[in-house]
């Protein structure tokens, strides 16, 4: 658990990733050496969401980008 207060923030859409957390451009090719977690990605919750449902994803990938950026030595 972590602390939660109130805040204002909203980061509506977001970059798109695929499964080992690379960025995607416009023409669906991966951006290498670039990679996204957390809420600055698209997700489940692009449309509408509420503050702190994005931290699993952000834990989760944020994990994932690391550990794939570490054993492509970027």
């Amino acid at each position: 658990a972590t602390p939660r207060k109130p805040a204002v923030h909203h980061t509506m859409g977001g970059l798109k990733i695929d499964t080992e957390i690379h960025v995607i451009n416009k023409q669906g090719q991966v951006i290498q050496g670039l990679y996204a977690a957390g809420e600055v990605a698209g997700g489940l919750h692009v449309g509408n969401r509420l503050g702190g449902n994005f931290l699993t994803d952000i834990f989760t990938f944020g994990r994932i980008a690391a550990e794939i950026a570490i054993t492509k030595n970027c």
